[in-house]
């Protein structure tokens, strides 16, 4: 997945900057821009989940304008570029309008009965991709850290997105959703059964499927297709993370 992942910014994403992969099973770098961070193979998936708040203990933030963290499951399919210069001094990144409120299972699991009722009415922001200006990533990975930390006894499933909606609504992180699908999900229109509109504004989709096997076909095929696509009209073409250096 990550390799793919990191071709499709690479290629589609128009992205040549920085790029950091946190792996526990030997991903090879496909340039030299791209750094690897080797994670130990016996941490479990929610340990690996709960890490991606502590990507600030290895990242010289300081150096960048903005520093994006994504899932591997994610796959550029247009210019990414704008989503890192969204927003100067807020976090971005995609409310999971219209699958998920805020006070749904997998976004709730941090609020209080007094936040889940005003949660009701907001959209849950998804954990899998967020874009965070360089002055303020120390800052806000340490929150998130901290709270997944003290509601690790009650957090299951979703490990790290429940604390960041917790945040997010308690304002302790100022957020900003990217444009409505910027970043969409495919497979939940398959699951939902409704017509996708072909994700004609998408620059990210991101391939939450049930399996790893089914999210690395789906992709591969999502990739091909843009890859394709492109070809045909320019001739050849041809992270977890990814960063943009100060100019």
């Amino acid at each position: 997945m990550a390799t793919l992942c990191v071709r499709s910014l690479r290629g589609p994403g128009c992205y040549s900057g920085d790029i950091t992969v946190f792996t526990n099973n030997n991903f090879r770098a496909v340039d030299r821009r791209v750094q690897t961070i080797a994670m130990p193979n016996e941490m479990s998936t929610q340990v690996i989940r709960q890490f991606k708040a502590r990507a600030h203990l290895f990242i010289e933030h300081r150096r960048y304008d903005a520093i994006m963290s994504m899932d591997a499951d994610m796959l550029a399919v247009r210019d990414i570029r704008p989503l890192l210069g969204y927003r100067v001094n807020r976090a971005c990144g995609m409310k999971e309008k219209p699958w998920t409120r805020m006070s749904d299972r997998s976004c709730r699991t941090c609020l209080t009965k007094a936040e889940q009722m005003t949660a009701r009415h907001r959209w849950g922001v998804n954990g899998g991709l967020l874009c965070t200006p360089g002055h303020l990533f120390q800052e806000y990975m340490e929150l998130w850290d901290r709270e997944i930390a003290r509601r690790r006894g009650a957090l299951r499933t979703w490990i790290n997105q429940p604390p960041l909606n917790a945040l997010i609504l308690r304002r302790k992180i100022n957020f900003t959703a990217y444009p409505e699908g910027w970043i969409t999900m495919p497979q939940m229109y398959q699951i939902r059964g409704r017509r996708d509109g072909g994700h004609k504004n998408a620059r990210i989709l991101h391939f939450c499927c049930p399996s790893k096997t089914l999210g690395i076909i789906e992709m591969e095929l999502a990739f091909a297709k843009q890859t394709n696509r492109a070809g045909r009209s320019q001739g050849a073409v041809l992270w977890r993370g990814g960063t943009r250096r100060r100019s």
